[in-house]
């Protein structure tokens, strides 16, 4: 099965494998808007090199992983001050967190109210 190429990473269209016409020859990963696109064209050995090499984005990949740590540490504030104690009153707080933090924690994890 063959993996699914990711958009180019400058201009987001999608990208374009062209297979070798000889044994041998390099694959190339090219962006169809090469005129206005600063992607540059690769070459690569076989398919999985250039899929690889196209679908590997270690900044995003250490954004996605910083964002998800970020919302796991936020979780634990988003739902503070909501009634979480019998008969769903607020819940006390040893310490003071302003309002305008849990609304703000609540944005972060995508929340509206």
């Amino acid at each position: 099965m063959t993996q699914e190429l990711k958009a180019c990473p400058f201009c987001g269209n999608k990208m374009f494998l062209i297979a070798p016409e000889q044994q041998g020859e390099p694959w190339f990963l090219t962006c169809p808007n090469y005129e206005k696109c600063p992607s540059p064209n690769a070459m690569f050995d076989s398919r999985e090199e250039a899929t690889k090499g196209c679908n590997t984005r270690p900044r995003e990949d250490a954004l996605a992983a910083e964002n998800e740590r970020l919302r796991k540490a936020l979780e634990p504030f988003a739902n503070l001050g909501v009634g979480s104690g019998p008969d769903d009153e607020p819940c006390s707080i040893p310490y003071r967190i302003t309002r305008g933090f849990i609304r703000n924690a609540r944005r972060a994890l995508g929340e509206t109210q």
